[in-house]
């Protein structure tokens, strides 16, 4: 980004990092850190629950299927409740409206 600042913007233009760009960039691999401890943490519970080293690499590596089915189940959720409500805003509610604003002019010839 400094590069593409320096070659392409004009004398006394600058950047400046803010808000979550620059946290992201002050964070550098701490996240890499972060993944590493949490997969070390859990391989260690594994170990200790099922006392040996070996299993516990099976039980890591055979969770991603569970995962993967959580994932498919939310996103058809998402994707019915989207199509639901698209429908409902083009074609429920405008039939709705044009139904109630006719019964409105029906009652209010019948009072004239």
């Amino acid at each position: 980004m400094a590069a593409l600042a320096h070659d392409t913007l004009p004398e006394g233009f600058g950047f400046e990092w803010t808000g979550l760009a620059l946290q992201e960039r002050e964070a550098g691999a701490e996240t890499l850190l972060i993944v590493l401890a949490g997969i070390i943490f859990t391989y260690m519970f594994l170990v200790a629950q099922y006392e040996g080293w070996s299993v516990p690499v099976a039980v890591m590596l055979s969770v991603s299927g569970a995962g993967a089915a959580s994932r498919r189940s939310i996103g058809m959720t998402l994707f019915g409740g989207l199509l639901v409500g698209t429908l409902l805003g083009l074609i429920v509610i405008p039939v709705l409206y044009v139904a109630v604003q006719t019964m409105r002019e029906r009652v209010k010839k019948l009072f004239r």
